[in-house]
């Protein structure tokens, strides 16, 4: 089996997906939660489901007349979710009175309220957060591949490590726009978790292949060819790569088909960048050293 021999064809793969997210970032763009945007958040469980007249139509005309601001109304398994302008605790007092006065069955399940100071300093936060974890993960691969300079330097390992890392992170944005477009998702602070939960899925796959490289390059090198040594390596730890990858995907995928409305974005977001970061580590990553190679040999 020659994986290398369609490098090309991954590439290419690769550029037309990360065009297609980075287009639909553009024109679709990230529907934020009141976690960055700032605001308040209540959702309520109704325990008589046999109540027609609870819909979010009613919800909202009841809402509306407290002259709640930026209403959304999310229908959620057991109940609704509400977002809207920051509110005091006497007008969410004041609501909830409401509600429960018309529908007994109503339930608060719960209610957060976040001011748009503070949820401009978790944006913050979440970008530096996210750019420190690419950041310290080059380091680090630089630093533990650092012993085959023979061949590859620390260095090389670790860019390409950053240039995959980042190719699976705009991949997994770009793509979760697209989705959420349709299926009015909202990202908030698990978005991030999930993102930096891929990274760190991502890098652990990348840094077994890599392994495996050196230790062949130090076995085989220069009796075997590099090509012949990056494409053995690969074709040994493909079936590792691939079954942990799907161990991992199929539950995912039943608690995005079966679990509750607040976990789907942050699942979702988990299956996406767990795929393409199985993906990256062994179609781009890999072919990526021999490509390097090549190119500062032909110079």
């Amino acid at each position: 089996m020659n994986i290398l021999k369609y490098s090309k064809l991954y590439y290419l793969f690769s550029i037309t997906v990360l065009l297609v997210g980075v287009l639909a970032l553009f024109q679709f763009g990230l529907k934020l939660s009141i976690d960055f945007t700032g605001g308040s958040l209540l959702e309520i469980k109704v325990n008589d489901q046999t109540d027609t007249s609870i819909t979010k139509e009613a919800l909202q005309k009841e809402l509306e007349s407290k002259k709640v601001e930026n209403l959304q109304i999310q229908k959620t398994d057991q109940g609704f979710i509400f977002r809207f302008k920051e509110i005091d605790e006497k007008t969410h007092s004041e609501i909830l009175t409401l509600l429960k006065n018309k529908w007994p069955s109503i339930e608060e399940i719960r209610f957060d309220s976040i001011g748009p100071v503070i949820g401009n300093e978790l944006k913050r936060k979440s970008i530096s957060a996210t750019i420190g974890v690419l950041l310290a993960i080059t380091f680090y691969v630089a630093f533990a591949f650092r012993k085959t300079s023979q061949v590859f330097s620390g260095w090389r390992y670790g860019l390409i490590t950053l240039l995959t890392l980042a190719h699976d992170v705009l991949i997994t944005i770009g793509l979760f726009a697209l989705i959420a477009f349709y299926l009015n998702y909202e990202i908030g602070t698990p978005f991030i978790t999930a993102l930096l939960t891929v990274l760190g899925f991502s890098v652990h796959d990348t840094i077994v292949v890599f392994d495996r490289i050196r230790e062949n390059i130090f076995k085989l090198y220069p009796k075997v060819s590099l090509y012949d040594i990056v494409n053995s390596s690969l074709i040994q730890t493909l079936a590792r790569s691939i079954n942990t990858s799907v161990s991992t995907i199929l539950p995912l995928i039943v608690i995005f088909l079966f679990g509750g409305v607040t976990l789907k974005a942050f699942v979702l977001t988990l299956i996406i960048g767990i795929a393409f970061g199985t993906y990256s580590s062994i179609f781009i990553a890999s072919p990526l050293l021999i490509t390097t190679f090549k190119i500062k040999k032909a110079k």
